[in-house]
Formats: structure tokens, C-alpha cells, sequence
């Protein structure tokens, strides 16, 4: 092994999306004397793009065959980071070639138990990272070794100065959320929620940040409901953290979650938050304190607590503040960095 080896992150995901975000932050932003980053992405990405305006070197996958090509250029490599489940796929053959310790960091809550098929490949690994409890426990449940397991919650960058916020058409209300446009985020709630709304005022208007294969069903909802003129689709949009800042209120509708950032995101831009009752986001939210929560499968419950907070701007400055002090408590960069510092420094000294 050379004096100074690489870790080789490796996502080829298409889109970008949270976990991209997250191997963005790792390989940016931590600094190790004694290991360098190097990332093998989907060729053409946004990830790639990013990692490499960071200064990353990157290696563009495009399918398989792409091992043998890369092969050469891996020999430095002395640890590698899966970030994705089909990332892992590709790092347990690259494993069988370079004989190194392989990571894989679990972002997901399966709606299924984990199977017996996907247990065997999670055990074939030297460690796992949960990013949150709730994946930790769904592990735990599956039979994972917990001596395998470790706990590094995900993070987000604390932004700095904040922009002067975008103020709605006419000085409305707005009702933001971010997130890919999936069935799993569940935005249909949030429209059907603004259908509800509309029907008892109109100051306000609903922007959904991002894209995704359910787009035009979203519009259509919209449109069938009498909301197109409220509910606004930006698409994927690059300056998505600085509309946050914009937001009166943080909507996060989500059916399942490994944790959530974008939750987190909108909390350290001081934005109120009404995310659903799921498990992680239990481990974000205090309702009451630090946001509300509501039911997902109830649109008409969302609706009350939107409508809750629209007109008392102290209850949401309140709930904006406690959760601000929460999340840059328990979920900082400088903290999850020292983590995978350690947890990589562990790795290479087992290996040699």
C-alpha cells in the first residue's frame, strides 16, 4: 500500500438527489493528511460535474465493462465507499479485484423487510453506515451484525449570509418543499392539501423544487383540482438551497425516509417545518416544539396545520428557532466528518 492511498467513492446514480449531495460534502470537505478522494460517478452527471469544480478527481462510468478500464488507475485505491445500493453491486466486483476493505453507507428504509439476498450483500461488507436510526434499526432487524454497523447521521452545510428571501406573486403566502417528484415523497398530499386550502382563501402559493417521472401526473392533479394557478413546479433547479430561504413554510410529505435533508436544509434557513409522521422524521421534529407533523395519508391534515401557522408568524418563529438549535446540535459537518474520519482510519489500519 502506498504512504498516502485513496478512497474511492463510488455513486452511479443518475440524478441528484440527497445521497449525491452527501458524497459531494464527504469527498469535498474532508481533509486527511494520510488519504486522498477519488470518485467513480455516472459519466455526465450532476455529481460529477460538482465533484469536479470541487477539485475531485473523477472516473465517468458508463456500464460494467468500465472495471477493466479503471482497473490500472484503481491500484492506489485503499478503501472503497459504496453510497448506493447499485453502487455496491459495483464495489463487491472491484473488491474481488483489489482485495481492500469496502464501506457502504445506507441512506433507505426498505418498505419490505430486508431480504435474505440483500442481508448476504450488507454482510459482505466490513462496515455499514446508518444515516439515521431508523435505518440503523431496520438493520439491527434484519440480522446485520451490529459490530458492523455504525451510526453517522447525514448532514448539511450551515449556510452563510442569507439572501433577501423571494416574496410570493402580490405578497403571498408561500408553501415550499423540495425533493424528487416520486411517488415515495408523496407531493400529491401537499396538492390535494393546497385544494383544500384554496377553498378557503387564496394568499397564498405552493413551489415544488425538483423533477422527476411523476411531474406530469403532478400537473395534471393540479390542474384537475383547480390549483394550477397556486401549485408551481420549478424542475430541478441548482440555486434550490438559496429558494429555501424564500419559503414561509417548509412542507416535507414523504411517505418513507432514510432521514430527510432537505428538512434540515430548510430549518437552517430559519423556515418553520411540517413534515409527516414517519419514524425518521421523528428523529428531526419534536411536534410542537420543533415543527408539526401530520398524518401522509391525510391531505386535509396538512392542510390544518398549514393553516395553523399561515397567520401566526411568532408560533412559526418559535418552532424555526428550537429547530435551528436542534440541528446544529446533532446534525453538523464537523461532526459527521470526524466520524468517517475515524471510521476510515479503522478501515485502512484492518487492512493493513
Amino acid at each position: 500500500m502506498t504512504s498516502r492511498p485513496e478512497v474511492l467513492h463510488i455513486d452511479i446514480e443518475k440524478g441528484w438527489g440527497g445521497g449525491q449531495r452527501q458524497v459531494l460534502l464527504l469527498a469535498a470537505n474532508l481533509k486527511l493528511p494520510d488519504l486522498r478522494p477519488l470518485a467513480l460517478v455516472r459519466s455526465g452527471s450532476e455529481l460529477s460535474r460538482r465533484l469536479a469544480a470541487a477539485g475531485i478527481e473523477v472516473l465517468g462510468y458508463r456500464g460494467l465493462l468500465d472495471v477493466f478500464r479503471f482497473l490500472p488507475r484503481l491500484k492506489s485505491v485503499g478503501l472503497i465507499h459504496c453510497h448506493s445500493s447499485s453502487s455496491l453491486n459495483l464495489g463487491r466486483v472491484l473488491r474481488g479485484f483489489m482485495k481492500v476493505p469496502l464501506l457502504y453507507t445506507r441512506r433507505v428504509v426498505s418498505e419490505r423487510p430486508i431480504s435474505r439476498l440483500s442481508l448476504a450483500k450488507l454482510s459482505s461488507c466490513d462496515r455499514v453506515v446508518a444515516i439515521s436510526e431508523t435505518v440503523k434499526n431496520q438493520l439491527l432487524q434484519a440480522g446485520l451484525d451490529p459490530e458492523k454497523i455504525r451510526l453517522i447521521p447525514s448532514t448539511v452545510e450551515t449556510p452563510g449570509p442569507l439572501k433577501k428571501p423571494r416574496r410570493g406573486k402580490n405578497g403571498k403566502f408561500i408553501i415550499g418543499s423540495v425533493g424528487k417528484l416520486s411517488p415515495l415523497k408523496n407531493h400529491l398530499c401537499l396538492i390535494r392539501a393546497a385544494a383544500e386550502l384554496a377553498l378557503r382563501r387564496k394568499d397564498f402559493e405552493v413551489v415544488i423544487v425538483g423533477e422527476g417521472s411523476l411531474r406530469k401526473k403532478l400537473e395534471k392533479t393540479a390542474a384537475g383540482l383547480g390549483v394550477a394557478g397556486i401549485v408551481r413546479f420549478t424542475g430541478f433547479r441548482q440555486d434550490a438551497l438559496d429558494l429555501l430561504a424564500g419559503f414561509d413554510l417548509f412542507v416535507f410529505p414523504s411517505f418513507r425516509e432514510g432521514l430527510g435533508t432537505s428538512v434540515l436544509d430548510a430549518i437552517l434557513r430559519r423556515v418553520a417545518v411540517v413534515v409527516s409522521d414517519i419514524p425518521a422524521m421523528r428523529e428531526i421534529v419534536e411536534n410542537g416544539k420543533t415543527g408539526l407533523t401530520f398524518d401522509p395519508e391525510k391531505p386535509g391534515d396538512l392542510a390544518a396545520k398549514i393553516l395553523r401557522l399561515m397567520d401566526n408568524p411568532k408560533s412559526r418563529s418559535a418552532l424555526a428557532a428550537g429547530a435551528l438549535k436542534s440541528v446544529l446540535k446533532r446534525f453538523s459537518l464537523k461532526t459527521t466528518l470526524s466520524e468517517y474520519g475515524k471510521l476510515y482510519a479503522e478501515l485502512l489500519k484492518k487492512r493493513s
